[in-house]
């Protein structure tokens, strides 16, 4: 991974003390170091399924 931790830790906790409360990965799947971050810093996160958000038909 390129980024350090601490960089997503810096980044989120930004959007905690900016009075955000959810962030929505839009068009992508979040890094797993992401999604530790977020729950360090105690961000709340919206992952949408992984079907290019539409309605997903076959096998998926």
């Amino acid at each position: 991974m390129s980024v350090p931790a601490w960089l997503s830790d810096y980044s989120n906790r930004l959007m905690v003390e900016s009075n955000g409360n959810l962030v929505r990965w839009m068009h992508v799947a979040p890094w797993k170091q992401d999604v530790e971050s977020c729950d360090r810093v105690g961000l709340i996160q919206a992952i949408p399924a992984g079907d290019a958000e539409r309605d997903a038909k076959g096998r998926q």
